[in-house]
């Protein structure tokens, strides 16, 4: 679906030339004033997006989380200078070290911000057409890149129907990134397993002797994957 608002009508190659400047100008230079305006700029840019706060801020979470974590370790392994502000005797944390890593932190952060918006306001068809007419890129080029947003889009659109399937079903009752408690299928004993096609029964008030099936190798793995992806893909919304 093509993004309404005044910045998702907007050309697709001029946002991506607006977002490759900005991304220079932030990587060539560790300035904590330049990459805050950056950030101030992105979100008061949400309006002409058509992108509520509350939901750029759940899109974006994790790379504060990141961003966080990029100036603790910098912190306490950047080198040592001004006065000491913590000792933690393998290491210490300065001034200097600490202005150092808020610096490379929030330059991090910058660079994300305009392109979940980016992201958000470019559909992808009206890409592949800039690509292809304007900057007369090879065919195959541009139909990989549509084949894969595309298929991004369809991954966290599965995956969305999928869990309603699921909790529908009262398996995964539990929604979040990185947990997952499977919960007794409602007013009934039995559940469908999907590995030995058979009947099977589950844990519940009204059974409370059976057994859940065990997984397959690897699959939190593979959930936990399919999860970052489909919240990342979630700016697309």
């Amino acid at each position: 679906m093509r993004n309404a608002s005044w910045l998702g009508r907007r050309s697709p190659l001029a946002k991506l030339a607006a977002l490759a400047l900005i991304t220079l100008a932030l990587v060539a230079t560790i300035d904590a004033v330049s990459a805050a305006v950056v950030a101030a700029a992105s979100f008061v840019m949400l309006g002409l997006a058509g992108i509520r706060p509350l939901a750029f801020l759940g899109r974006i979470w994790p790379f504060a989380v990141g961003a966080v974590i990029a100036v603790w370790g910098t912190a306490i392994a950047g080198e040592e200078s001004g006065r000491v502000l913590l000792d933690l005797g393998f290491t210490t944390v300065s001034s200097g070290s600490l202005l150092l890593g808020v610096a490379l932190g929030l330059r991090a952060f910058a660079i994300v911000l305009p392109s979940v918006i980016i992201l958000s306001t470019t559909d992808p068809t009206d890409l592949a057409d800039s690509l292809a007419q304007q900057l007369k890129l090879p065919a195959r080029f541009v139909l990989g890149a549509l084949a894969a947003m595309r298929l991004m889009g369809l991954l966290a659109e599965h995956w969305s129907t999928l869990g309603h399937a699921r909790r529908a079903r009262g398996i995964g009752a539990k929604k979040g990134l990185l947990g997952e408690s499977p919960a007794p299928c409602p007013k009934r004993s039995g559940c469908w397993s999907r590995r030995s096609g058979q009947p099977h029964a589950w844990p519940s008030p009204w059974n409370p002797g059976a057994s859940a099936p065990g997984r397959a190798p690897g699959h939190d793995q593979r959930v936990w994957c399919l999860r970052m992806l489909s919240w990342c893909w979630q700016a697309r919304e």
